[in-house]
């Protein structure tokens, strides 16, 4: 919702410039409950070749959606703090943001995988 205020409030040209200093490479995701019609228009000025899922207003429910911080002190325990973490709970879709290509070790806990990087592939 930040980010929302962020493109609403007129720091348009401030981030687009930020975005015109980035690598092409670089994957940008953005996720909102609400996504008002200007900044949707906005996004377009931003984001590189956009895959866009839009659901009616009628039909959004933010009800049993949940989000997560763990802060995990050491870099090797986070995948098994991950997994601990989806094992207990009834979690039928997941996304999950890795910082490393090498933390998509995801995959191999036999989690169903629909990747949008290389090192997720499906099965």
């Amino acid at each position: 919702m930040k980010q929302m205020k962020m493109l609403s409030r007129g720091f348009k040209d401030q981030i687009y410039e930020i975005f015109q200093k980035l690598n092409t490479s670089i994957q940008v995701v953005l996720l909102s409950a609400t996504m008002p019609t200007d900044v949707l228009e906005v996004t377009k000025k931003f984001m590189r070749d956009p895959i866009r899922i839009l659901v009616k207003k009628e039909e959004l429910t933010l009800e049993g959606i949940k989000q997560f911080y763990i802060n995990v002190e050491r870099e090797e325990w986070k995948l098994d703090t991950l997994c601990d973490l989806y094992e207990k709970l009834t979690i039928t879709q997941a996304v999950f943001f890795p910082q490393y290509k090498a933390q998509g070790r995801l995959a191999h806990r036999e989690n169903a995988c629909q990747g949008l990087h290389s090192f997720c592939p499906a099965w």
